[in-house]
């Protein structure tokens, strides 16, 4: 009889699970100070526990120590969200077109799973299923790259993006007709082996997605400038 394989985690990443949630929850704003005590209270764990999963955090760019005053959520402009747009989209298009060229039997269910589900949650209308789903089809392709360090990195940007969209309450117009249009043809290029084609409409839709919400990011600044 074979052994299940058990998971074994540490604190301090369950404490880094949480805290990261409570970020993205939107339940707190940019530059907010995050205090050890409270967060320990909140979550009954210890200070030496909360501090290691805060340092883990820091490493993928969703809070910062400050000096003398302690921890702080990063801040939100569209200058933040333009770099890491345009980064994002010279990732998923490198790892479009390794996908493509690396694509086996089992990748190719993988793909087809991850988008049909992407299609399920746009017919229910549920925002947080949708892009619970959008998220996962592009970790499936950056998977199927084969990339490690890329697959690395990435972790770091959508992280922060996913930060943007929440803070920001960006949800693009038509959301539910848009995400299968645009990722349609990239999952059909991929499948086809056509790398070309599916680095190059990767990074379009990557780069549209992202002037859009740049665009909002900008508006909502102008709104809050000083008369």
């Amino acid at each position: 009889m074979a052994l299940l394989k058990i998971e074994k985690q540490s604190a301090e990443t369950l404490a880094a699970d949480a805290v990261r949630a409570y970020i993205l929850s939107g339940d707190v704003s940019p530059g907010s100070r995050l205090t050890e005590a409270f967060l320990s209270e909140r979550f009954s764990l210890s200070r030496a526990t909360v501090r290691g999963a805060l340092q883990r955090i820091a490493q993928e760019g969703l809070v910062k120590l400050q000096p003398f005053t302690g921890w702080e959520i990063i801040g939100l402009t569209s200058h933040d969200a333009w770099e890491l747009y345009t980064m994002r989209a010279s990732m998923e298009s490198l790892a479009a077109q390794l996908a493509s060229e690396r694509l086996d039997k089992a990748g190719e269910k993988k793909l087809a799973t991850a988008y049909e589900a992407l299609l399920k949650a746009c017919e229910s209308k549920d925002n947080r299923a949708v892009a619970q789903a959008d998220w996962n089809l592009h970790r499936v392709v950056i998977a199927l790259s084969g990339h490690e360090r890329l697959a690395q990195w990435y972790r770091v940007i959508e992280q922060q993006i996913s930060l943007y969209i929440t803070w920001s309450d960006f949800i693009p117009k038509n959301v539910y007709e848009a995400v299968p249009a645009h990722h349609g043809p990239i999952v059909r290029a991929i499948l086809d082996r056509d790398g070309q084609t599916a680095a190059r409409l990767s990074a379009e839709h990557n780069v549209a997605a992202g002037e859009k919400l740049v665009a909002h990011l900008r508006a909502l600044e102008h709104r809050n400038e000083p008369r």
